[in-house]
């Protein structure tokens, strides 16, 4: 059994990959209190977050990923191959001196541009569990299967990695069903399932934010690093940036707004209008990517063509006017939420599989 986990989790100006690392390991060594970890990250603000007791985490030199696909160094007077051997060497340096059991690699099988590869070797000869996390729905995986093949990451799924563990079922989406990939890997695939996350109660009841009075919408920009360019043009005036929020705080932002817009034109899912949804908010989107799998028109929100900017207007100005129907779709939609997407649903599909299993097997 396990005893020393260590993670690699790329981060930038997002959250998801440092989120999820942290609520795993938390889980380990909940289960396994003789367990301890180390988190690897590049995230700028991992010293805000609370760790358990028996864990830590390492900053290794951060880089900002620009729109051409380039990177540059977030200390800016310091060249980006200049950082990216800095990350090389602190990770494989840490890895030999923390000597872990378990090494898992969040969704970059050879980390940024390769800079885990060597480890991933050394730990392999040592005889450590290498493990590939996956979530259980990928960005454009049409274009990801090609970023892979380009990068020539198949290789190390095949002959490197002993596990690859996608946080989710089968059910809800197979991550790699767009990938040519040979058996022996799909062999080693397990679906881990969900973790609970529990919301901080006090955010829910409300937010340190001064009141808004009157009908307003609250407007999000993601979690990546070009949010506040994108804003700031819009200036102040009738409308309030907030800025980068904390995880624990967006519950009381939501509780307060009566619509969630979502104009994206290219979503593979949409787990934010889902967190809409439960917060008890109507959801208007754009009909595009798996967003219409997660909103059902007329009934749990509404939906309008992509890029329909006039139908998205008003769509949005109609249900403004119309307390009572968004009421019963809000209902309608924290019912299906309950139904669909809540760790008892996940529970029943698990369990769903392994009886299936287990059949198989004993026939």
């Amino acid at each position: 059994m396990p005893q020393r986990a260590l993670i690699y989790s790329r981060d930038g100006f997002g959250l998801r990959h440092l989120r999820r690392s942290r609520a795993i390991v938390h889980a380990l060594v909940e289960d396994r209190p003789e367990m301890s970890f180390l988190i690897l990250s590049s995230s700028p603000i991992i010293g805000s977050f609370n760790f358990q007791s028996r864990g830590e985490f390492r900053c290794i030199p951060g880089v900002i990923k620009l729109r051409n696909g380039d990177y540059i160094s977030h200390s800016l007077h310091i060249h980006v191959e200049n950082t990216l051997a800095r990350r090389w060497s602190i990770i494989r340096h840490t890895a030999e001196t923390f000597d872990p059991d378990l090494f898992v690699v969040d969704k970059e099988p050879l980390g940024l541009r390769g800079e885990v590869c060597e480890t991933l070797e050394m730990l392999k000869a040592r005889g450590v569990l290498l493990v590939l996390g996956l979530r259980d729905v990928m960005d454009y995986p049409l274009l990801l299967a090609q970023e892979w093949e380009r990068k020539n990451a198949v290789p190390a799924l095949r002959d490197l990695y002993d596990e690859i563990w996608v946080y989710g079922l089968p059910q809800a989406c197979n991550p790699l069903e767009k990938f040519d990939l040979p058996q022996s890997v799909h062999h080693k695939t397990i679906y881990a399932g969900y973790l609970r996350r529990e919301a901080d109660s006090k955010a829910r009841a409300a937010t340190h934010e001064a009141p808004i009075n009157g009908l307003y919408l609250l407007v999000t920009a993601g979690g990546g690093g070009d949010g506040e360019t994108l804003m700031a043009p819009l200036g102040e005036g009738r409308m309030r940036y907030l800025r980068q929020r904390k995880t624990d705080g967006l519950p009381g932002l939501l509780n307060t707004a009566d619509l969630y817009v979502w104009p994206a034109v290219r979503e593979t899912y949409g787990m934010a209008l889902l967190e809409a949804q439960a917060a008890g908010v109507l959801v208007v989107a754009g009909d595009a990517g798996g967003v219409a799998e997660n909103i059902r028109h007329g009934i749990t929100g509404v939906l309008t063509p992509e890029g329909n900017v006039a139908e998205l207007a008003d769509a949005i100005a109609g249900l403004l006017a119309d307390p009572a129907r968004r009421a019963a779709m809000c209902t309608a939609a924290q019912t299906k939420i309950a139904n669909e997407h809540s760790l008892e649903a996940a529970s029943h599909a698990l369990n769903d599989i392994v009886t299936t299993t287990r059949r198989r097997r004993a026939a």
